[in-house]
């Protein structure tokens, strides 16, 4: 690859992402194990959602006026604490705090990578870089998935994960350090903001994508019991299930990269959302095959979504400003998150995880609703 900063980026990130995320469908199985009630669960998600809420734009901005770089590696040092405590207490009130300070970390994480990798992107090499940075993180997360239920089915205690993962954040926190040059900062002022989100094409992609970030919400709190409940899948089983398809997802961002040229943008961003929505929808039935292979659908669909948004981050807006403006998107995404979950969490538990999963799919596909109407807006090179 030609530019060697989004090599180093998309590979850190590749790593980040699995640490992140590769336990993530088995915290609510070890909450319940450490004896805590439904209840405290909710309130532990919501915690870090909410700080994950507050904190994104705000972070985004920073990355702006000061070094990604150092964000980014304030975020990892929040991350080791968070999974430090996870190793070492079944007190919800320390839960509860390292869960809240997790959240700030993921927001200040993402926010910084994103950062990192638009303003190391230009004309030339932004397909291709979006390509290594979506995908290599994607099939990272998938293996990282798999070998947590490898592990887990070796019995081996979960806390021993989360010490090791806790260690390598501190690790990476030091390779940060390291390998990243610090980017370019801009002195912040606030009307060059509002004059790069008050666009008519800015604002239908992010309601179009709060939409769609609904359905992220519904999985964190009914997908992962809809596989151990309704699939009967164990802790190997579950790991391979999303391992295969997050793998999956990760392959879809190269040959979206290999074929971009042929669709436009705007359509590809309709039949993501259909695709997402549609798959989302079907993967609620109950044969394990063929539930894989909608997920695999839907996992295409979102792999399309989140290259076009990627895409069109880079194409509208300015180098200097780029870290607040797509904190902005991760802040509609995790809005929509929130939502989903406060809304999808006692319907699935009520009506059941498949239902959640169906009507959540069912609102992806109203975001084809004002991309449809103002398709022409959306309409460019």
């Amino acid at each position: 690859m030609q530019n060697k900063p989004i090599l180093k980026i998309s590979i850190f990130n590749s790593i980040i992402r699995t640490l992140n995320l590769g336990v993530y469908f088995f915290l609510g199985i070890h909450f319940i194990d450490i004896g805590l009630s439904g209840t405290q669960i909710g309130v532990l998600f919501a915690a870090h959602i909410i700080a994950s809420l507050i904190t994104i734009f705000p972070s985004g901005l920073s990355t702006d006026a000061m070094s990604a770089k150092r964000t980014a590696m304030l975020s990892l040092v929040l991350s080791f604490i968070q999974f430090f405590a996870l190793s070492s207490t079944s007190s919800f009130i320390v839960i509860l705090i390292a869960m809240t300070i997790g959240g700030i970390g993921k927001s200040l994480y993402i926010t910084s990578s994103d950062s990192l990798f638009y303003k190391s992107s230009n004309a030339e090499n932004s397909l291709k870089g979006i390509a290594f940075y979506q995908g290599l993180g994607s099939i990272a997360v998938g293996i990282g998935m798999f070998l947590t239920g490898f592990t887990l089915n070796l019995n081996i205690d979960i806390e021993k994960i989360f010490l090791t993962i806790s260690l390598l954040f501190l690790f990476m926190a030091g390779v940060a350090w390291l390998i990243f040059s610090d980017t370019i900062t801009t002195k912040l002022k606030f009307i060059h903001y509002k004059k790069d989100i008050f666009r008519s094409k800015v604002i239908i992609l992010l309601i179009s994508y709060f939409i769609i970030a609904i359905h992220f919400g519904a999985e964190q709190t009914s997908y992962g019991l809809f596989l151990k409940e309704n699939l009967q899948l164990s802790s190997l089983g579950v790991g391979s299930f999303m391992g295969i398809t997050v793998i999956f997802m990760g392959i879809m961002s190269f040959i979206i990269y290999k074929n971009f040229k042929r669709i436009s943008p705007s359509l590809l961003m309709i039949l993501g959302i259909t695709l997402s929505g549609l798959g989302h929808i079907a993967m609620a039935v109950t044969p394990v095959v063929p539930s894989m292979i909608f997920r695999m659908i839907h996992e295409a669909g979102d792999a399309s979504i989140f290259f076009f948004l990627s895409y069109g981050i880079i194409k509208l807006f300015d180098k200097e400003r780029v870290g607040g403006n797509s904190g902005l998107f991760k802040l509609m995404s995790t809005s929509g998150t929130a939502v989903g979950a406060l809304i999808f969490g006692p319907f699935g538990v009520k009506f059941g995880y498949d239902y959640a999963i169906i009507f959540s799919g069912l609102l992806t596909l109203v975001a084809l609703i004002p991309l449809i109407k103002f398709f022409h807006l959306l309409h460019h090179d």
